[in-house]
């Protein structure tokens, strides 16, 4: 025999067995098919027998009169199921399932809203690099005089003078202690919170400082009695604000000033609100109408925008006079002066043997009324 031939028979023998082998693979398939089977039915044959629903065996059954209530309400009225034997979960005591019913944390902290002027970002500001800064003020003038004459022996022109501004800056600072394991284990960004409130209570005091501050490890306020703001135009009426004391404020600043874009009033809000609801003489119509607003706090007066201060005052109950609003170009006549901004200091060691951490913040910043015609004061009647 050739052995190509051979080859031939050999290849066609081996392709009959993987055909029989094959064939094998599906009957086994088939086969544990049949098995699983049989082992449903025998599960299914092993279960006890549900007893029929005799009279005997419903005696202490639901009756069908309450399957049909039920299935109408939703509701059982349990005194009717006789020998019927029940249990309950209650959520108002942890050991009947009350631990099952999980309460959702809320990852924000509710808190009051904190009243402060943001006089700040009206007022002049600079930033420095020393503890106090100079600057050179021109008091007075000279003034031209006419000759008079063809030919004529010209004197000095007198009374021009110079002098300085000084503006010191004073630190503020705020120190809390906070438990080392309410930092590690709380659910809630303790240490962020605190680093959001440092800034808020800096802003509260400077706000303060800026309207009322005395000069003694503090900024000089624009109502301090040593800026010499008070005085200049004070309310007809005792308690009471009309529109002519705004106008009498507004018209006791020089033009130059008023016409500035920058120029501001500064008041209480209940001072705005006062001025808001006063009537003509026939008691029918607003005075004033402020202009449409998206944020109606944004209002102006005048033309000039309005800053809303809760440290002012809106009366004179305590029977003496009280500055009731301020008008004037702020950025001229007020300057902050920026030495520090707020740093932070996280000390682990300090408090460390009462397991504390301290926080110390501290900021540097000092204020005065650097040019007292550009800003004027209404002061409540006494």
């Amino acid at each position: 025999m050739k052995a190509a031939e051979f080859y031939k028979q050999h290849e066609t023998r081996m392709k009959a067995i993987d055909v029989t082998l094959g064939q094998f693979k599906e009957y086994e398939t088939r086969f544990n098919e049949m098995e699983e089977a049989l082992k449903t039915i025998q599960t299914q044959n092993n279960r006890p027998p549900i007893p029929s629903q005799t009279t005997e065996t419903r005696k202490g059954a639901w009756h069908d009169s309450e399957l049909r209530s039920f299935s109408k309400t939703g509701e059982i009225n349990l005194d009717n199921v006789k020998d019927a034997e029940t249990r309950a979960l209650y959520q108002a005591d942890d050991t009947t399932g009350g631990y099952f019913a999980q309460t959702e944390w809320v990852n924000e902290l509710l808190r009051n809203i904190v009243l402060y002027s943001e006089i700040a970002g009206a007022v002049g500001s600079r930033n420095t690099a020393a503890t106090t800064i100079e600057i050179p003020v021109y008091d007075h003038s000279f003034s031209a005089q006419w000759t008079g004459a063809e030919v004529a022996t010209k004197s000095e022109t007198t009374g021009q003078s110079f002098g300085m501004k000084q503006i010191t800056t004073h630190e503020i600072y705020a120190l809390i202690d906070m438990s080392q394991k309410d930092l590690e284990d709380s659910r809630f960004d303790l240490e962020g919170y605190m680093m959001k409130e440092f800034a808020l209570q800096f802003a509260v005091a400077e706000a303060y400082a800026i309207l009322f501050g005395n000069g003694i490890g503090q900024p000089n306020g624009i109502l301090d009695a040593s800026a010499g703001l008070w005085g200049g135009t004070t309310t007809a009426t005792q308690d009471v604000v009309d529109p002519n004391d705004m106008k009498n404020l507004f018209w006791s600043l020089l033009p130059q000033y008023s016409q500035m874009p920058g120029t501001q009033w500064v008041m209480h809000q209940f001072m705005v609100q006062a001025l808001d609801e006063f009537r003509g003489v026939n008691e029918k119509q607003y005075v004033w109408q402020p202009g449409l607003s998206a944020d109606p706090f944004k209002q102006s007066l005048m033309g000039h925008d309005i800053v809303l201060a809760p440290e002012m005052s809106y009366n004179n109950s305590s029977g003496r006079s009280k500055p009731g609003a301020i008008f004037g170009a702020l950025d001229r006549g007020y300057l902050k002066v920026n030495r520090i901004d707020t740093q932070i200091l996280r000390d682990p060691y300090t408090q460390a043997t009462k397991g504390l951490i301290r926080f110390v913040a501290r900021r540097r910043v000092g204020g005065k009324v650097i040019l007292p015609e550009a800003i004027k004061v209404l002061t409540l009647h006494a």
